[in-house]
């Protein structure tokens, strides 16, 4: 029962920190129809937008945001599904399907040998490897676009793959249609997770054909998701936005010069596949100690496969024209599962399950302080705007993160994440303009103290 204790005391601080984390940044864009015969609705300078009101306003605009900004068609489905029926719902959901993550985690590392017994030691590994090592934990788990984007994403993923990771074990039935719907939404989900849930499906499919047990269902399951993944990797949206993000921000991406060059790879090693395996570090570890000791036995190949899924994962990314850290999030999460597997058998001595203990909740209290003060700081800019509601243009304090945010850094509110998600200090700045329509204030000026 110690570990039900652990998962509803991590899952509460985990409620509590949607709780305090309010709307910000793209969360504004994504609650207006997209409109892409205007650039969308996250390019500097944009006009008035039409608030998103119902299902068919979600599926218009998604249709918009497919042919002009992002194959993500599911996961920026539901971003502007919970934006239109209230931060309140995504809190109680979010925090549910990280519950779901955890388990599946728990399922995919242990194999076929269920529930029976649920380990302790092995729910506080992961927790503590998924608060410490997941790049960006705040914008990936958290915030409502990210969590969208990258979480409910990789609950998807990890469920389709389950089937395939059961029968690497034993020979299994499953329903032909559900992992057919399984697998097509698995592949429509995000380019990176998707790249590692094809390469594990594959090692699976081949292992099912070395030893003779290969169903329909698989090779259905494995088709369907391909077919999903064509529709994400070339949906049209995803050019146009390259090519609009070309012209308005030239330096956002790697220059056209360098495209597929050394230049664009140094850069995606350095920003992003390098910063991802060296956050990583302690996962690899229970997975190096395996293999050096067991070799490439049957469980050693199981390891091997998903470790391997979270590096080819990664290495899909550096063929991208920008590869920022939290890209490496699904990676994590198959390197995490193979860490398990390869501690299913390991039992922990008291003084390292205590000090795990210790720090991550210390950690903990510091991060529910950022968001506190984050909290506190979005009210205040409300109560000033809504002072200022009359005047032609809103002059509001600009955000700092809380005094802890070198200690809590990727995992609360930051310099990076406030830069990149935050108010802008020139008034035609994409936040800026839809904050001001979402709040009901027009296209009225956003003015951030201090600024020009």
């Amino acid at each position: 029962m110690n570990w039900i204790i652990l998962l509803l005391t991590f899952s509460g601080v985990f409620f509590l920190r949607n709780f305090f984390l309010p709307l910000f940044s793209d969360d504004y864009s994504y609650a207006f129809i997209w409109d892409g015969k205007d650039n969308g609705n996250l390019m500097d300078g944009i006009g008035k937008r039409e608030r998103v009101k119902s299902i068919k306003d979600i599926f218009v605009s998604q249709y918009s945001h497919y042919l002009t900004w992002s194959g993500r068609f599911v996961a920026h489905f539901l971003i502007q599904f919970f934006i239109l029926i209230g931060k309140k719902f995504f809190n109680i959901v979010n925090t549910l399907i990280f519950v779901s993550l955890v388990f599946l985690i728990y399922w995919l590392g242990i194999g076929n040998t269920g529930f029976q017994f649920v380990s302790f030691d092995l729910i506080l590994w992961i927790l503590f490897c998924y608060w410490f090592c997941i790049p960006s934990m705040l914008i990936t788990s958290l915030w409502l676009c990210g969590s969208c984007v990258y979480m409910f994403m990789a609950v998807l993923q990890c469920s389709f793959i389950i089937p395939y990771a059961l029968n690497y074990f034993n020979p299994v039935n499953f329903n032909v249609m559900l992992i057919i719907i399984l697998g097509f939404l698995a592949g429509f989900s995000n380019e990176f997770g998707g790249a590692g849930v094809f390469f594990f499906t594959l090692i699976c499919l081949i292992n099912s054909l070395v030893y003779g047990n290969l169903s329909s269902w698989q090779i259905l399951g494995f088709i369907a998701f391909c077919v999903g993944y064509s529709f994400l990797i070339f949906a049209p949206g995803n050019f146009v936005h390259v090519r609009l993000i070309r012209e308005q921000f030239p330096d956002y991406f790697i220059s056209e010069e360098s495209f597929m060059k050394k230049e664009m790879f140094a850069k995606n090693f350095l920003s992003g596949f390098l910063p991802v395996i060296l956050r990583a570090w302690i996962i690899f570890l229970p997975i190096i100690h395996y293999l050096f000791k067991n070799g490439f036995d049957f469980q050693g190949v199981y390891i091997f496969a998903l470790t391997m899924s979270g590096i080819f994962s990664l290495s899909i990314m550096m063929f991208s024209p920008d590869f920022p850290e939290r890209a490496g999030y699904s990676a994590v999460i198959f390197l995490l599962i193979a860490s398990v597997s390869a501690l299913q058998n390991v039992i922990f001595p008291d003084w390292l399950k205590y000090s795990a203990i210790i720090i991550l909740f210390s950690d903990m209290v510091l991060c529910i302080y950022a968001d506190f003060d984050f909290s506190r700081q979005i009210k205040n800019i409300l109560k000033s705007a809504e002072e200022q509601e009359h005047n032609n243009s809103i002059i509001i304090p600009d955000i700092k993160p809380s005094k802890f945010a070198i200690i809590t850094r990727w995992r609360a509110l930051n310099e990076y994440v406030l830069w990149s998600g935050g108010f802008e200090n020139f008034p035609e700045g994409n936040t800026n303009i839809m904050f001001a329509q979402y709040y009901g204030y027009g296209v009225k000026k956003i003015i951030l103290k201090g600024s020009n």
